[in-house]
């Protein structure tokens, strides 16, 4: 597992000190481009050291029984005076006790500019290098003095500004008296009864618990990110793709299917009852209104209808007939039968008349003692 660091030298953050720590052989070294994260693994970590100029934090302790929109909103009521610009331009971020804001714009670059990077992300301000929860510390890295508070909060500044803030420091801290990592004169010369200490080295701070630090990054999801982190193939991503349109388009089809149907069941229930009674002007209550339409029917005499004996086909043998098919409003019945012996036809036939059946069609034919054909029944129906 490798770590990777990048510390802007500059505001504009053109100028960096890129680092990669080896965590297995205890080196650090150094890479040459940001374009070197696409080397990396899922198992390495990246720390982007954010200047603690580009990166307003004070102290605030969150209301844990409030949810995060209100705490947010508070916090925003008590720097607001504080704030160039409007409220919406910035990124805000807690941790402990402490809010974090930077501007939108400036945290969207530095987010693209390490998107490619396979492993864990952290975006730190840069005065948690040094932080001591005992005393504050100030850290030079080059021509940037770093200043860092008990508090968790922090400041940055070059070599340029540095006496202009420190004496704006002491006039608010006038017992300011922290630890400091560096041999510059200024310092020596106003902190005389300071600890100091040799130059600040990055190796103890990388093997710091990274995850104890505030991370301002957020896990963004697009293309870049997905591609970048799951390597996948240009047929995955075009499944990926297809996938995430079906989630949005087929809710949306079965919306537009399901008012459809449902628009089609209205005007077609309309039709019917249109069609049964044109006084109808608008169904509300379908089940309610066809009874009503029912009761409003005057009744109508039935005829009783009687069914043909069917102990004449029983008497023919069901063995032997093939087809039967009966018309009630004539009253007759059409039989077809096959391979019956003659004799059982001839005797059948005679007794038709006691069963009430008239044979008023016979086609049939006699072949080596069987009959095969279609006979044309009558029967009575009163």
């Amino acid at each position: 597992m490798n770590t990777y660091l990048v510390h802007p030298n500059d505001t504009q953050l053109k100028s960096m000190d890129l680092h990669l720590y080896d965590n297995e052989h205890n080196k650090l070294n150094s890479f040459n481009d940001l374009n070197d994260l696409i080397e990396s693994s899922e198992s390495d970590n990246l720390i982007y050291l954010v200047p603690s100029s580009l990166v307003s934090s004070y102290k605030f302790v969150q209301n844990k029984e409030l949810s995060y929109q209100i705490n947010l909103a508070n916090f925003i009521a008590e720097i607001d005076t504080f704030i160039v610009g409007k409220v919406s331009d910035n990124e805000y971020f807690f941790h402990n006790e402490n809010g974090y804001v930077i501007d939108k714009s400036l945290f969207d670059s530095i987010y693209d500019s390490i998107t490619s990077f396979n492993g864990s992300i952290f975006i730190v301000p840069e005065h948690c290098i040094n932080f001591n929860e005992k005393n504050d510390v100030i850290t030079q890295l080059g021509e940037k003095f770093i200043f860092s508070y008990t508090d968790g909060t922090g400041f940055s500044i070059y070599k340029n500004s540095l006496e202009d803030y420190l004496n704006i420091l002491q006039n608010q801290k006038p017992d300011f008296s922290p630890d400091i990592f560096s041999e510059d004169s200024v310092l020596k010369d106003k902190f005389s009864r300071s600890n100091f200490f040799h130059d600040f080295t990055f190796t103890s701070f990388i093997s710091h618990d990274l995850k104890s630090l505030p991370n301002l990054y957020k896990f963004r999801l697009s293309y870049e990110v997905i591609k970048n982190k799951f390597n996948f193939s240009f047929l995955q991503t075009s499944l990926i793709a297809v996938s995430i349109l079906a989630i949005f388009f087929i809710p949306n089809y079965l919306i537009y299917k399901n008012n459809l149907d449902a628009s089609l069941y209205v005007e077609s229930t309309y039709s019917i009852f249109k069609s049964i009674n044109q006084d109808i002007k608008r169904v509300v209550r379908p089940r309610q209104q066809i009874d009503e339409i029912i009761g409003s029917i005057p009744p109508v005499a039935s005829k009783t209808i009687t069914m043909p004996n069917l102990n004449f086909i029983e008497k023919l043998g069901t063995s032997y007939v093939k087809e039967v098919s009966i018309n009630i409003k004539d009253s007759e019945s059409k039989m077809v039968i096959q391979n019956m012996p003659q004799l059982q036809y001839e005797v059948i036939k005679k007794m038709s008349p006691r069963l009430d059946i008239t044979i008023i069609d016979e086609s049939v034919t006699v072949n080596n003692g069987l009959v095969n054909g279609a006979l044309q029944l009558n029967y009575k129906n009163d």
